[in-house]
């Protein structure tokens, strides 16, 4: 079985919106509709961000925001070492280029992560299905060696020790 593409490109939106351009008095050219596209997105993604502010989606679509996790630990019971600290492979990398050698690891140290989020609940969003349905933020893009969204919030955040202090605080429990 094949299976379904999961998102369209800018230019497969266009032709989408403009199959039937004899109904549509003055279509846009790709380019200036590219350029709206961008445009908005770049001015979405700083208000999220660096305002810490939440974008409506409009028709019940939902709200994209950011939020400020708790981190949770496990103790290993017969050791009494934490077993699931994530480890910060930037850190890491500079020390061991630092260093000249490969040993060590370097943790993450704060007690919360952000991460995007779509808020589908509380009436929100009224999508049939919307549980099948996922958000998934840009990720970086080493062959154009261009920041996605999620490389925008961790340098973002990384950069600005006070912006977390922005964004919805969500408190997990014990696990």
């Amino acid at each position: 079985m094949k299976k379904e593409k999961q998102s369209l490109t800018a230019k497969e939106a266009y032709k989408y919106f403009y199959k039937d351009s004899d109904k549509v008095k003055n279509p846009l050219d790709y380019e200036t509709y590219r350029l709206i596209l961008e445009k908005f997105m770049n001015y979405a993604i700083d208000e999220i961000i660096y305002e810490g502010n939440t974008l409506n989606m409009g028709h019940r679509l939902g709200h994209i925001k950011i939020l400020k996790i708790d981190r949770v630990y496990r103790i290993n019971k017969d050791t009494g070492k934490i077993t699931n600290r994530k480890v910060d492979w930037k850190k890491t990398t500079e020390h061991w280029k630092k260093t000249g050698e490969r040993k060590g690891l370097i943790f993450f140290s704060d007690d919360w992560y952000v991460k995007w989020n779509w808020d589908r609940r509380g009436g929100k969003c009224r999508v049939a299905g919307s549980s099948i349905y996922s958000f998934k933020p840009t990720h970086n893009s080493s062959r154009r060696k261009k920041l996605g969204t999620k490389g925008l919030l961790a340098d973002a955040v990384s950069n600005d020790p006070n912006l977390h202090l922005k964004y919805e605080y969500i408190k997990r429990n014990e696990v």
